[in-house]
């Protein structure tokens, strides 16, 4: 072969290769709607819903019957002083009928403990049910927020588990009983949101465009849908799991030493046959940059 001969065949190799990510980039974005949009076609499909007999329905639309199962949301936090009370104050305002969120104080030095338990103190008569960790210690072999979610996933009762940061706000107060009820249609076994990050400058949107690229192809998110027993990952800032799945992985055992463990709980979910889906949280998780 003459080397122009061999130019032409790498210039079209490189084209072809370009093509092929970009098709499956193209795939992966339909995949993953934005979950206001799913959550909205859901309710104006099935406008007739059953009262759910919760009183913090009562004057409200009520999530269709049978009622979702139990919640617990876990949120890990770590000198988390300055966004703690806006996070748990949200989660609080959820309406849900069977909720209980764990918050995990995981060594902070900050206000963060303070907060916490004032928040504690004053929380509002019939809200979910709230319990607060301060965790001390770090035990041998593990890493600080793998150790924190395996303490709440602990103490956490529910068949559903929400697991979140302490600088994440559901916008919404009726999400949570909405995204659950989605997956239980749908038999999912784990839901991940992308977070809103707004505001970002011009090149923090850069940065996020690139690495979010890198995680679709990654993931393989463009084969989402097929179920398949491969790929896969996580948001560690709206990772919500059916606890029958986490604990068939054996839940944060896997890892123990991992810095990405909301990505690599998602693809040991994944891999153990879960069926997974992600969306994207525009305006409804947050989480500034």
């Amino acid at each position: 072969m003459t080397l122009p001969h061999a130019l032409i065949l790498a210039d079209f190799l490189i084209v072809a290769l370009w093509a092929l990510t970009a098709a499956r980039l193209f795939i992966a974005l339909r995949a993953i709607p934005p979950l206001s949009h799913v959550l909205a076609e859901e309710r104006a499909a099935d406008p007739q819903c059953a009262p759910g007999g919760d009183p913090r329905f009562s004057g409200r639309e009520a999530p269709c019957a049978p009622l979702p199962p139990t919640l617990s949301v876990v949120v890990t936090a770590r000198d988390e002083a300055d966004g703690i009370e806006t996070t748990v104050r949200r989660l609080l305002a959820q309406r849900y009928p069977d909720l209980e969120i764990v918050v995990v104080d995981d060594r902070s030095t900050d206000g963060t403990r303070a907060i916490l338990d004032r928040l504690l103190a004053v929380r509002p008569a019939g809200a979910p049910r709230l319990e607060v960790i301060h965790n001390e210690t770090l035990p041998e072999g593990w890493v600080g927020k793998c150790h924190a979610c395996h303490l709440g996933a602990g103490r956490a009762g529910g068949s559903w588990i929400l697991f979140t940061d302490g600088d994440v706000a559901l916008e919404d107060p009726d999400l949570l009983v909405r995204v659950v009820s989605h997956a239980e249609r749908r038999r999912l076994d784990h839901v991940a949101v992308f977070p809103d990050l707004r505001p970002m400058s011009p090149w923090q949107a850069g940065l996020v465009a690139v690495f979010g690229q890198l995680f679709i192809l990654g993931s393989r998110l463009y084969e989402m849908t097929r179920d398949r027993p491969r790929g896969g990952g996580g948001i560690g800032a709206f990772n919500l799991v059916r606890r029958s799945a986490y604990d068939r992985i054996g839940g944060h055992q896997l890892l123990r030493m991992d810095l990405v463990d909301d990505y690599k709980l998602g693809m040991l979910l994944k891999e153990s046959g879960a069926r997974q889906r992600f969306f994207n949280g525009a305006g409804l998780v947050r989480c500034p940059w």
